[in-house]
């Protein structure tokens, strides 16, 4: 009697028939992996002897590093991607982010972020400017002072002048380690409303630093392993 063939359904309408010493089908062990920037080191030094790395190559974009083995693979490709994401309290601050606070708003968001300050008292004396600011605004708009033209010009230059509406922070920007800053309250008033945002140029620089340098030192890991791409 005749061996009974191995059979594969493909898609509907398509098998595959195995007979004789046919090897046994085997379930495909593709890896597909996403985490944070060391996330692509992190597979290859740990799987270093399994892979003939000189079949992979890494390729680096921006704040991005994938690891990729076997890419014309049908079968056992290894894709493993990291992304270098900032702190998360970081990110809530929405710094250089255009992004808009109410007078309440921003008031409410540093008494309760007090902890990133690298001077807490300087903390305190902020959220009571902003309230000193809000105030003036306030008398101005009252006085019939529509705020426009040069009115509004020498407002905005005698409230920077008179209130201290900047302050430091110390906070992790990509991983653990602080780093210290100054970030600056602008505003604007148009129509009896304001709005204001958070700038800062030392962030921005720190920023490109420290991406840098953490990238620079991922894809040194590679060394003597895949080729690294920059794209």
């Amino acid at each position: 009697m005749s061996e009974l063939p191995n059979v594969e359904v493909k898609y509907p309408g398509e098998y595959i028939f195995r007979t004789g010493q046919a090897l046994p089908i085997k379930p495909r062990s593709d890896v597909s992996i996403s985490g944070l920037i060391d996330a692509p080191s992190r597979f290859y030094l740990s799987k270093k002897e399994l892979y003939d790395w000189s079949r992979g190559h890494v390729l680096v974009k921006d704040d991005e590093i994938t690891l990729i083995w076997g890419e014309h693979e049908t079968e056992g490709r290894v894709e493993v991607c990291g992304e270098l994401t900032l702190n998360k309290d970081l990110q809530n601050f929405k710094i250089n982010k255009q992004h808009t606070y109410s007078h309440k708003e921003l008031s409410q968001f540093l008494k309760m972020n007090r902890v990133w300050f690298a001077d807490k008292d300087e903390n305190i004396k902020v959220v009571s400017n902003l309230e000193r600011f809000k105030a003036r605004v306030t008398q101005e708009i009252e006085s019939g002072n529509d705020m426009k033209g040069n009115k509004k010009y020498l407002f905005e230059q005698n409230v920077t002048h008179e209130l201290q509406l900047k302050f430091t922070l110390s906070i992790p920007v990509y991983d653990r380690r602080s780093l210290t800053f100054e970030v600056e309250i602008l505003f604007d008033i148009t129509d009896g409303n304001t709005k204001l945002w958070l700038e800062s140029r030392e962030l921005a620089e720190l920023m490109q630093k420290e991406k840098e340098a953490i990238i620079q030192f991922e894809v040194s890991k590679f060394n003597g392993g895949p080729v690294v791409i920059y794209q």
